[in-house]
C-alpha cells in the first residue's frame, strides 16, 4: 500500500512539473542595445520577443522565463591623452647664453592607450641682452688651451697621452726614440664616470673624464700571476682601485610569483640589498649631498608588466650578484668629462625648470665616489629576461628561456658583468587604476600593476572568484610651498585621494606635511651675479685669500646664526652668534679666528625659551595664532563643520617648552564618521548581528564625542579622554578606568580619587549614576555622584571603623558613609582600625 502512494505522488510530482515547466527559447531574445558608455564601464541590455498566446499563461512562462538581460560592456578605462600646458612669458634675456626661453608644464601624461606626448616643454630664441654676462672666461696663460676649450697643465703638452680628448695636445709633437709599455684603462672605468639616477635606478651620462691621467702612471695589477699578469692604469679621479673577486650573495636565488605587485614589491625591496656604494647626490658644480646607500636596478619590469595583463600569468624571477673589484673617488679636484661641462655651460643664469631638469635627466642625480663593479643576473620565465655584461659566450648561457630548467652552476663562474633598470614609482598625476591596481610611470607612459585577481592593460577585467571591494589610498601632488614665517619654516601639504582610501582600503603611507628651513628676503635679486642661492654671498668675497692669513665661515651652532657673516675671516676677527626667534643663547657668544687656520670657540648653544606653534594642516584653526608661545599660554583648536580635530582641543605651554597634554605628529582635522549601530544596546556596545559587543575604540570611535575627565589606576594619572573610548575601554575592561567629571580635566585631587577607590571596595551600594557609580557616602543627582553630609549617614549601619579626627586625636566610630563623607570634606581622618573604637 505504501508504496502505491508513493508511486502515485511520484507521477502526480512529475504532471506538476510539466505542466509548470516552460520553453523560454520559445520567445527568442532581441539584439543587445549599443553599449550606454565608449569606455568605463557601461552596459547593454536585451528583452524577450514575448507572444502572449496559449503556451504563455498554460506553462507558467511569466514566472519560469528571465524578460530582461543587462551586462557590462566597454569595460576599459577611457583613454587619456597627454596634455601639455600653455607657454609662458619669454624670460629676460639671458647675458651669457644671449637666449631667452619660455617653457610649459606636463599637466597630463597619456595612460589607458591614450596619445603620447608630442612636443618641447622649452623653447628659445636669440636675443640681445642688456646685463653683462658675470661668468669669467677659463684662464689659460700659464696653461696649453685645447680645441675644445679645455685648460691643462702645459706640462701634459707632447706627453703621450690624449689629455685634451681631441689629441690637440699632442699635434705637432716630435716622438722620442723607445717605446714606452702601454698600459690598459681599468676595466669599466666609464661605468665609473657616469652619473646615476637614484630615483628611477638609471646608469646615465658620463660626469666624469676618466680617461684622463694627468701624467701621472699609477698602475694597479689583475688578480693574474705570472707574465700574463696584467697592469692597468689608475686615472687621475681615481683614489684607489683594486680587483677583488667575490659574491654579494652566496647562492643564486629562485622566487616564484603569483601576483605582478608582489613581483613589484620584491624587486623595489630588493633595491636596498645589492650592489653596495657611497652615492654623491647632485651635481658636481651646482650642489652636493652625500648618503650612504645599497641599491640596484633592473630593465625587465616593463615586459614583465605586459606579460601580466593576460588572464593567467606566473613569474619566476632568479637573480645572483658578484663583485669584481672595488674602487674609490677622489673627493675634490674631479675632472669632468667635456660633454657635461658643454651641457652646463648651455644652462642659463636664471633658474628653468625644464632646461635644468634635462641636466637630472641625462646626467642624473648622483655620482658614484666609491663601490663595487660586477655583475647582476635576473631572469624570469616566459621570455622575460635580461642579461648583460660578461664574454659573449657565457652570457648567451644564461639569456636562456625554458620551462622548469635552469642554467648549470659552472656557467655563474665566467659570468662578469651585468645591469639593469627599473621604474620610478610614482603617486600622482597618473589616474587611479580600476580594481585597486596601483599607479606606475615608465618613461612618459602611465602603466597598471594589476593586484591578483584582475587582468587587462588597466587592471579593468576582473577574475571570476574576485571579490573584493576595497580601494587603497594613493597621494595627489603636493601643494605649493607657503610663504617663509617667522620662525624660518615653509610648508606643503598633499591629500590621500588619488583616490581615498574606502570600503577598507589602507590609508595612504607617509606624511600629510613637509617642513623645510627658508631664508627670508628682505631685497629682490636683480640678477646681476652668479651665486649660489644658498650661501649668501657677496661680490667681495668671491676670491677666497691665501688660506693662511684667516679662517673660512664657520658653520653656525643648531638654531643659531652669525652678526654679518662673510666668507672669510681675518686672524684674530669675531664673529658674533645669534639665536633664531624663541631661543635664547646660553654661553659665550663670540669666535675667535685663530692663527692656525682655526676657530677659537667656547661652549655655546641655543635653547628654547617658548613653546613653538605645533605643526598643522591648512583647515585647522589655531586660536591666538603665532610663532612662539610663553609658558602659561593655551591655545585652542577647531576644525570646519563636519569635521573634527585629531589630537586635543585645547594645548597648554608647559615649563619645560613642551606643550601639555603632548602632541604626537601633526594635528589635522578629520570627517566625522557616522556613529555605529547601538540599537538598545548599553553605552560602550554595539549591535552585531542580534548581539551585543564591545565596541573597539580605534575602529568605531572615529566620530566626535564631548570630552570626560578620567583616571588612569594603572598610571596613577587624570586624563581627558572622548566618551566613546572611554566606554569602549570601560567595557573590555582591558585598563583600569574611572570617571571623574564631564569636560576636560583641570584641578583634580587625585589623593581623594585613590582613597574613594580604595573605600568603594566596602561599599554595600553601588549605584549607577551616568557614567560613574554611586556608593555608600553619595548621592546620584542630575547623573552626578554628590557627597552626603556626615550627619546625613544612618549611624551605625554597615562596616564600622574606629578613626582619629581633628588635631586633637580623639577617636570615634563611624560607618563606611560617615568614614566616606568625612574623607570627601578633606577634613583630616585616620583608621585606626575595623571595629568599634574600645570604650
Amino acid at each position: 500500500m505504501d508504496s502505491r502512494l508513493c508511486l502515485c505522488s511520484l507521477l502526480i510530482s512529475c504532471l506538476v512539473a510539466k505542466a509548470s515547466s516552460c520553453f523560454c527559447e520559445h520567445y527568442p531574445w532581441s539584439s543587445w542595445s549599443a553599449c550606454t558608455r565608449t569606455c568605463a564601464y557601461g552596459t547593454q541590455s536585451r528583452s524577450r520577443n514575448i507572444v502572449y498566446d496559449e503556451y504563455y499563461p498554460k506553462n507558467n512562462c511569466d514566472q519560469m522565463c528571465t524578460k530582461h538581460e543587462t551586462r557590462s560592456c566597454n569595460e576599459e578605462p577611457c583613454a587619456i591623452s597627454c596634455r601639455l600646458g600653455d607657454f609662458g612669458p619669454w624670460s629676460d634675456c639671458d647675458p651669457c647664453l644671449k637666449k631667452q626661453f619660455r617653457v610649459r608644464s606636463l599637466e597630463q601624461p597619456s595612460q589607458f592607450g591614450g596619445q603620447s606626448c608630442e612636443g618641447l616643454l622649452s623653447e628659445s630664441r636669440p636675443c640681445i641682452p642688456t646685463k653683462l654676462c658675470k661668468i669669467e672666461e677659463s684662464d689659460c696663460t700659464k696653461k696649453f688651451k685645447c680645441n675644445t676649450g679645455r685648460c691643462i697643465d702645459s706640462k701634459l703638452k707632447c706627453n703621450g697621452d690624449n689629455d685634451c680628448g681631441d689629441n690637440s695636445d699632442e699635434r705637432g709633437c716630435a716622438r722620442k726614440p723607445g717605446q714606452k709599455r702601454s698600459f690598459e684603462p681599468i676595466p669599466g672605468a666609464q661605468l665609473m664616470a657616469n652619473g646615476y639616477n637614484y630615483l628611477s635606478g638609471e646608469s646615465k651620462g658620463e660626469i666624469f673624464d676618466n680617461s684622463f691621467y694627468a701624467g701621472k702612471r699609477n698602475i694597479v695589477y689583475g688578480n693574474e700571476t705570472g707574465p700574463n699578469r696584467k697592469g692597468y692604469r689608475l686615472p687621475a679621479n681615481l683614489e684607489s682601485f683594486r680587483f677583488q673577486v667575490k659574491d654579494e650573495e652566496d647562492d643564486e636565488t629562485s622566487d616564484f610569483y603569483n601576483s605582478m605587485n608582489d613581483f613589484n614589491k620584491e624587486i623595489r625591496v630588493q633595491d636596498q640589498s645589492l650592489s653596495p656604494g657611497h652615492f654623491s647626490l647632485g651635481i658636481p658644480l651646482l650642489f652636493h649631498w652625500e648618503s650612504n646607500s645599497k641599491r640596484t636596478s633592473r630593465r625587465s619590469f616593463r615586459e614583465a608588466l605586459r606579460s601580466s595583463y593576460k588572464q593567467n600569468y606566473k613569474f619566476i624571477r632568479i637573480h645572483k650578484v658578484i663583485s669584481v673589484s672595488e674602487f674609490t673617488m677622489k673627493k675634490d679636484n674631479l675632472w669632468l668629462s667635456d660633454v657635461f661641462l658643454k651641457a652646463l655651460n648651455h644652462l642659463p643664469l636664471e633658474y628653468n625648470y625644464p632646461l635644468y631638469s634635462r641636466i637630472f635627466d641625462n646626467f642624473g642625480t648622483h655620482y658614484i665616489s666609491q663601490g663595487s663593479l660586477g655583475s647582476f643576473l635576473q631572469s624570469s620565465e616566459k621570455s622575460i629576461s635580461f642579461v648583460k655584461g660578461g664574454i659573449a659566450k657565457f652570457t648567451a648561457k644564461l639569456g636562456y628561456e625554458k620551462q622548469g630548467s635552469y642554467p648549470e652552476n659552472q656557467d655563474y663562474e665566467n659570468w662578469k658583468a651585468s645591469t639593469a633598470e627599473n621604474p620610478v614609482v610614482v603617486n600622482f598625476k597618473c589616474s587611479p587604476c580600476p580594481n585597486n591596481g596601483k599607479t606606475v610611470l615608465v618613461d612618459t607612459e602611465c602603466l597598471c600593476v594589476c593586484q591578483p585577481g584582475t587582468y587587462g592593460e588597466s587592471c579593468e577585467k576582473r577574475a571570476p572568484d574576485y571579490n573584493s571591494v576595497a580601494v587603497d589610498g594613493s597621494w595627489n601632488c603636493w601643494s605649493s610651498w607657503s610663504e617663509c614665517d617667522t620662525s624660518r619654516v615653509r610648508r606643503r601639504t598633499r591629500q590621500c585621494n588619488n583616490p581615498a582610501p574606502s570600503n577598507g582600503g589602507k590609508a595612504c603611507e607617509g606624511p600629510e606635511t613637509e617642513e623645510d628651513h627658508c631664508t627670508i628676503s628682505l631685497f629682490e635679486d636683480q640678477g646681476a651675479l652668479c651665486i649660489n642661492d644658498d650661501e649668501d654671498k657677496k661680490e667681495v668675497d668671491q676670491i677666497n685669500p691665501d688660506p693662511d692669513s684667516g679662517c673660512p665661515k664657520p658653520d653656525p651652532p643648531e638654531n643659531a646664526l652669525f652678526i654679518n657673516e662673510k666668507s672669510w675671516y681675518k686672524v684674530a676677527e669675531e664673529i658674533e652668534i645669534i639665536c633664531f626667534s624663541g631661543y635664547e643663547l646660553s654661553g659665550y657668544q663670540f669666535l675667535r679666528c685663530l692663527p692656525d687656520g682655526t676657530w677659537k670657540q667656547e661652549d655655546v648653544k641655543c635653547v628654547r625659551t617658548t613653546c613653538p606653534r605645533p605643526a598643522a594642516t591648512f583647515d585647522v584653526t589655531i586660536s591666538q595664532f603665532k610663532p612662539d608661545y610663553e609658558v602659561g599660554e593655551e591655545i585652542n583648536l577647531s576644525c570646519p563643520s563636519g569635521f573634527t580635530i585629531t589630537g586635543e582641543t585645547r594645548y597648554k605651554c608647559g615649563s619645560n617648552y613642551e606643550w601639555r597634554p603632548p602632541i604626537e605628529g601633526e594635528l589635522r582635522c578629520e570627517k566625522v564618521q557616522p556613529k555605529v549601530n547601538q540599537s538598545n544596546c548599553k553605552p560602550g556596545k554595539k549591535q552585531v548581528g542580534s548581539e551585543c559587543v564591545c565596541m573597539s575604540p580605534d575602529d568605531d570611535c572615529g566620530h566626535y564625542t564631548e570630552d570626560l575627565c578620567i583616571y588612569d589606576q594603572e598610571n596613577n594619572s587624570a586624563m581627558t579622554m572622548p566618551r566613546c573610548h572611554f566606554l569602549a575601554e570601560h567595557c573590555l575592561e582591558r585598563k583600569k578606568l574611572h570617571f571623574l567629571n564631564n569636560g576636560p580635566c583641570n584641578e583634580i585631587n587625585l589623593s581623594w580619587v585613590r582613597e574613594r577607590i580604595s573605600l568603594s571596595t566596602h561599599s554595600v551600594k553601588k549605584e549607577a549614576c551616568g557614567y560613574d557609580f554611586c556608593y555608600d557616602w553619595e548621592r546620584c543627582t542630575d547623573s552626578q555622584c554628590f557627597c552626603l553630609l556626615p550627619y546625613q549617614c544612618p549611624e551605625n549601619k554597615g562596616q564600622l571603623f574606629c578613626i582619629k579626627t581633628g588635631s586633637s586625636g580623639r577617636q570615634k566610630t563611624v560607618n563606611l558613609c560617615g568614614l566616606g563623607a568625612i574623607k570627601c570634606t578633606r577634613m583630616k581622618a585616620n583608621v585606626v582600625h575595623d571595629g568599634e573604637c574600645s570604650p
